[in-house]
């Protein structure tokens, strides 16, 4: 959860940053259906100022599915941003594939179909709100992916020295509440997210948009 004014920084500074393609792992809204906070329209014209050459990409999360996935799609979708719901599509001019995956904790996630459009061999970011998708993700024939994001967990939002998060939601191990993850040979990235959920408090769990190069 934010306020459009400081999303609105945000969005400048992540185009300062001059990014090549930029990746969102869903909830634009927090809260349930009937506690809108601000309309996703508001929102999403927001983040429709985003710049990357390569283009905009999103999933949803658990609360965009919670007020209203189709509606918040649209929204985005409105301001040239491409949701991908167990889909995948090639990077204009590349070889190289973006793929989504739907919202593990409402029972959106279809790794296979998500996965199931790309070519064999061929290298694809692999983007998924919920990191809990990991363990469900097949095996693809080499290369394996360039990088593959995560968002959902906020890193716990508090963050214990020596032990991590204490709760993390979701199916997720406790473990996989931030950074760096592997399993099963496979790499990715949780990150801690803008925003907050439930409690508006972080703790030595700072929020962060990732530039990676």
């Amino acid at each position: 959860m934010t306020d459009v004014e400081r999303a609105r920084r945000i969005v400048d500074a992540i185009n300062a940053a001059q990014p090549d393609l930029v990746l969102l792992p869903g909830d634009f809204l927090a809260g349930h259906g009937g506690d809108e906070p601000l309309p996703i329209e508001t929102m999403a014209e927001v983040l429709g100022r985003l710049k990357a050459p390569l283009g905009v990409y999103a999933v949803l999360g658990n609360h965009d599915w919670w007020h209203d996935g189709a509606r918040i799609t649209h929204a985005l979708s409105a301001q040239g941003i491409v949701v991908l719901e167990n889909d995948a599509v090639p990077l204009p001019g590349r070889e190289l594939w973006v793929v989504g995956i739907g919202d593990h904790s409402t029972g959106h996630s279809r790794p296979d179909r998500a996965l199931s459009r790309v070519p064999a061999g061929a290298p694809t970011l692999v983007l998924m709100h919920d990191p809990a998708s990991l363990a469900g993700m097949p095996r693809l024939a080499a290369p394996a992916p360039v990088l593959t994001v995560a968002g959902h967990t906020h890193g716990g939002q508090v963050w214990v020295p020596g032990y991590g998060a204490p709760i993390v939601p979701g199916a997720a191990p406790r473990t996989w509440a931030y950074g760096w993850i592997e399993n099963r040979g496979r790499r990715m990235y949780v990150t801690s997210g803008l925003g907050v959920s439930i409690l508006p408090v972080r703790l030595n769990m700072r929020p962060e948009w990732v530039l990676f190069e």
